[in-house]
């Protein structure tokens, strides 16, 4: 399956017996609200996916109110900033990763694009 927006990539290889379930997240949330652009819905899984050029801090917002804003029912989440450039440095990455991970419990992955996530 392929999520394309932009300059952004993510690419989820899978095998042909596993069932996803794509959500367009501008879809199903008031435009007023920040939100991430997918959420892949796997057996047990769910993968937040926000396509961005390069404002990576932003993304993490967005990733964030739609945890909060989109009820989901308890699977396992990832969450996942896909960028074709990002100033920022390593070690500020790292911090935001940290951060996120302690405010929502959940792991946050940034890469650039094209990303290919294999299960």
């Amino acid at each position: 399956m392929v999520l394309e927006e932009e300059r952004s990539k993510f690419i989820l290889i899978y095998p042909s017996t596993t069932l996803v379930e794509r959500i367009k997240v501008d879809e199903q949330l008031p435009a007023t609200i920040l939100q991430c652009d997918y959420v892949l819905l796997l057996p047990n899984q769910a993968f937040y996916i926000e396509l961005k050029g390069s404002d990576v801090e932003h993304a993490v917002e967005q990733l964030k109110s739609t945890l909060s804003n989109l009820k989901i029912k308890p699977y396992n989440k990832l969450f996942f900033i896909i960028h074709h450039h990002c100033p920022l440095p390593a070690t500020k990455i790292q911090q935001m990763k940290t951060r996120f991970s302690k405010q929502t419990g959940y792991l946050l992955e940034v890469r650039k694009s094209p990303h290919n996530h294999s299960l």
